[in-house]
């Protein structure tokens, strides 16, 4: 299949993020958890010398213990 135009190593690690925050979410963990979720591309490789190893394609996702505290009536 070929990809599309387009769709780069940005796209594709936001995909792989969200796919595991929407994961995450279906196991129960509670969407306003999530602190952030964001794709790093090919910025931050744990091995640069090789940046096309399977250790390279990972997400990390930041979660808080609880939601965060809102004035009353406030919406996000």
């Amino acid at each position: 299949m070929p990809t599309p135009a387009g769709y780069g190593p940005w796209e594709l690690s936001a995909d792989r993020a969200n796919a595991v925050r929407k994961q995450l979410e279906a196991d129960g963990v509670p969407g306003a958890n999530f602190f952030m979720v964001a794709g790093k591309a090919d910025t931050q490789p744990l091995f640069p010398d090789d940046p096309y190893i399977a250790a390279n394609r990972r997400v990390t996702i930041t979660l808080m213990r609880e939601e965060p505290p809102m004035p009353a009536g406030a919406r996000p």
